[in-house]
């Protein structure tokens, strides 16, 4: 079972999901706030997720939870000292930062995983000018925005040093 958009994501890792189903009898598929296309299962009352975020960032809405009385789970942060400060507060730090850089005319860079994080990181931060991307994260925003993601257009670092050369 996969999601229009996991088979997308496949697709472009060098996977293809030549067979996948969206759909079986007796499962259910919710949406696990994780990355696009990430979804949990439940099958009779077991719930199973890997990687989940229960709180919204950016196009990614919050987990869905079901009732269930078995929950299997990864938890990376799972134990109650793992507290995160709420997105906004992150939002408006990062946003003075990069501010005071730029100011400074020091060049900003954001680091995150190719598939989740720099998505995530593109749509929170894309009103800043200009936006460059790893080729390969370049790849993962072009289907986003393929898939109705808004993430701003922004050169990869390929196109952009051959611009610089030229």
């Amino acid at each position: 079972m996969a999601t229009k958009e996991t088979k997308e994501i496949a697709n472009i890792r060098g996977r293809e999901l030549t067979n996948h189903v969206e759909y079986l009898d007796n499962f259910a598929l919710y949406d696990s706030g994780h990355i696009l296309g990430a979804r949990s299962l439940l099958f009779d009352d077991v719930f199973y997720t890997g990687d989940i975020c229960t709180r919204d960032r950016g196009f990614l809405k919050a987990a869905t939870i079901p009732k269930c009385k078995t929950l299997i789970t990864e938890c990376t942060f799972g134990k109650p000292e793992f507290v995160f400060p709420r997105l906004d507060e992150t939002i408006k730090k990062v946003n003075e930062l990069i501010s005071e850089l730029y100011n400074k005319g020091k060049p900003v860079i954001l680091l995150g995983y190719q598939l989740g994080k720099a998505q995530t990181l593109s749509h929170l931060f894309g009103h800043w000018d200009p936006v460059y991307y790893h080729d390969s994260v370049k790849e993962m925003n072009d289907l986003h925005r393929k898939l109705g993601i808004d993430i701003k257009p922004g050169l990869g670092h390929t196109e952009a040093c051959l611009k610089r050369i030229a």
